[in-house]
């Protein structure tokens, strides 16, 4: 589902304000409670108008979701492409990246955050399973390659690794709200990052997380001496 015709002719000044309007909205509440009523308000829009743009909240949505989408990766691509001799360290730069994100796009971070958490629904279907699939890509690719390297087990599928990895990073959003009490919707209402913690707390989080990953949940062996 597209953007109709009349908003990709409006200059791209006016689509980014339409566009920056809408993710406030949606990062700020769920999808049901998000009103497209407030965002034409603040647009200064009649609503006749805005439906020439988009056919309902729907469209809207699931372009604002791929609009995020493609803009977070592209600002991950270059760490992506780069060789990396260990995947683990990528998975800590990777989480660098999305701190560095967070702190340039905090709104836009906060809707992709709320996107993450977004329930299943009849209009929408099984968002996380369609998040899931446009950011397993690329990770896929990185992921064979540490096979072939000999770097990562090969008796596991590279997709189910990635799926667990993913998993894993939304998981490690969820630990530090809730241990640090981060309110991200009143983050994103303040323009604050939506972990509005020091990074070097973030940084020791992240590096739990690929330990764990690397190493499960057994016990390192104590050297003898």
């Amino acid at each position: 589902m597209f953007a109709e015709q009349t908003f990709l002719n409006l200059p791209v000044k006016r689509q980014q304000a339409i566009i920056n309007t809408a993710v406030e909205e949606f990062a700020l509440k769920e999808y049901e409670s998000a009103s497209l009523s407030t965002i034409v308000q603040k647009l200064g829009l009649a609503k006749g108008s805005f439906y020439r743009y988009f056919r309902n909240k729907e469209i809207l949505y699931r372009y604002l979701m791929n609009y995020a989408i493609e803009f977070r990766l592209e600002k991950e691509k270059d760490l992506l492409q780069e060789p990396v001799k260990d995947f683990f360290d990528l998975l800590i730069e990777n989480f660098k990246a999305k701190i560095k994100f967070d702190l340039e796009y905090p709104v836009l971070s906060g809707f992709l955050y709320n996107v993450a958490h977004e329930k299943n629904s009849d209009e929408l279907g099984n968002i996380q399973e369609y998040v899931t699939m446009k950011m397993m890509n690329p990770l896929i690719r990185i992921l064979k390659e540490k096979i072939r390297q000999g770097q990562i087990r090969d008796d596991i599928s590279p997709e189910l690794m990635a799926v667990h990895v993913l998993q894993v990073q939304h998981a490690l959003y969820d630990y530090l709200s809730l241990i640090y009490r981060i309110d991200f919707r009143k983050n994103i209402k303040k323009k604050k990052p939506v972990l509005s913690l020091p990074e070097d707390e973030i940084l020791k989080a992240a590096t739990g997380f690929a330990l764990l990953l690397k190493n499960g949940l057994t016990a390192p062996k104590k050297k003898r001496g």
